[in-house]
């Protein structure tokens, strides 16, 4: 499998912030990238490509959507957690299933309709192994069973450190996103303990300090350079 994964990192082209983690956007394009790649025919054997489809499917919906946790997303079922509604999928969690006790929901991004539908039709059969479909559980283990919220969370780890050389844990992502947003567009870091589900906005404090010191460096970066700008045409003249 790890092979595999460093043969898509050098067929695509990465565009790596430089930071401890990848942006948001980044997860989310290897996820939908390493599903192109199996249909391309470049997984291997049926099998391998069906546990490598369900991998991507993974991580794109988890950077689409990461206020899930681990618990969550491994164990989402078909028909109770996620159904299609027109062309796009929606997700929906009561309050029960979530950590802060609140119910969550709402649309997937439509383009990954396609990749749902694939990974329903064509690869989650083959995951079964000829066993039986119990429970609609979406996410499917190398057993044949319900995938284990801890060896899916274990199988991405291994694939982000193929790819990014940097181990990223399924919760790292709910990081992932708070810096993607303060970085990218910090006037709107106050999405952020929505986004995440964060009941308590102490939790999301240090995005907005992170937003807000990257946007006084920002300034500064500006007004630096309209002084070396200003110093060049002085030396000219």
């Amino acid at each position: 499998m790890l092979p595999f994964i460093r043969k898509l990192k050098t067929a695509v082209t990465s565009t790596k912030n430089h930071s401890d983690l990848p942006s948001i956007r980044e997860l989310f394009d290897l996820g939908t990238t390493l599903m192109r790649y199996v249909e391309a025919g470049k997984a291997g054997s049926v099998k391998q490509s069906a546990y490598a489809y369900r991998n991507g499917l993974f991580i794109a919906m988890l950077a689409a959507r990461p206020y899930m946790r681990r618990n969550n997303i491994a164990k989402i079922k078909i028909g109770e957690h996620i159904f299609q509604e027109g062309a796009v999928y929606r997700l929906r969690f009561s309050n029960d299933d979530m950590k802060g006790r609140i119910s969550r929901g709402g649309p997937l991004p439509e383009m990954l309709t396609p990749y749902i539908d694939r990974y329903i039709r064509v690869h989650r059969p083959v995951l079964f192994l000829s066993k039986p479909d119990l429970d609609g559980t979406l996410f499917i283990s190398y057993q044949g069973l319900p995938v284990y919220p801890h060896a899916m969370s274990d199988q991405i780890g291994k694939v982000t450190e193929a790819y990014f050389g940097r181990r990223i844990c399924t919760h790292e992502f709910r990081h992932a996103t708070g810096s993607s947003i303060a970085k990218e567009d910090p006037e709107h870091v106050g999405i952020v303990p929505t986004v995440l589900g964060h009941a308590d906005y102490s939790t999301s404090e240090g995005y907005y300090i992170f937003a807000d010191e990257y946007s006084a460096f920002k300034q500064l970066e500006k007004a630096l350079d309209k002084l070396a700008h200003g110093q060049e045409g002085s030396d000219d003249s």
